[in-house]
């Protein structure tokens, strides 16, 4: 019973985090595409907004838009950096307010209006966690349950099986 928890235990973590880090290269990929509109209209403000917009209804993303000088341009001040933004991979990181974040950093281009400038795409792992937690918590349940239900059943057979013997003496 709990190997086939384990294995389902782990099968479902590694399919969550898989879609959750997908999702969050789809959500850079977006917030990229918004901002080389930008580089080439040169509105500001139309970015912002279109940030703002995108964030709304998903819980736990947060997107941070910084100079190449370190000036915050978008998202408040950047947590420390997780890894090289030329690298393109998703790496975990803790905020200031508690959250586990997976975080994705691009580096801008060398154009204006942002030249050499960091966009950094994170995701609240919380909601992963809890659900795992409720589903690791079940597994648990179903286990025990199924250990003792196979050690009930166990001990009806063997009464039934020793009462045959039991009359023969």
């Amino acid at each position: 019973f709990s190997l086939a928890g384990v294995l389902l235990h782990r099968s479902l973590a590694s399919d969550l985090a898989a879609a959750d880090q997908e999702g969050l290269r789809s959500k850079a990929r977006v917030v990229m595409h918004f901002i080389e509109e930008t580089q080439r209209s040169g509105d500001v403000p139309a970015l912002v907004h279109r940030l703002d917009e995108l964030l709304v209804g998903h819980r736990g993303l947060r997107i941070w838009l910084q100079s190449g000088r370190g000036d915050s341009l978008y998202g408040g001040v950047m947590p420390a950096p997780a890894a090289d933004p030329q690298a393109g991979s998703i790496v975990a990181l803790n905020a200031s307010d508690g959250a586990q974040l997976e975080v994705l950093d691009t580096r801008l281009s060398d154009s204006p209006p942002w030249p050499r400038g960091v966009v950094r795409v994170a995701n609240d792992t919380q909601p992963r966690r809890q659900l795992l937690a409720t589903h690791r918590n079940t597994l648990l349940a179903i286990c025990a349950l199924g250990v003792v239900l196979t050690a009930g059943l166990s001990r009806f057979a063997l009464v039934r099986a020793l009462a045959r013997v039991k009359q023969l003496s």
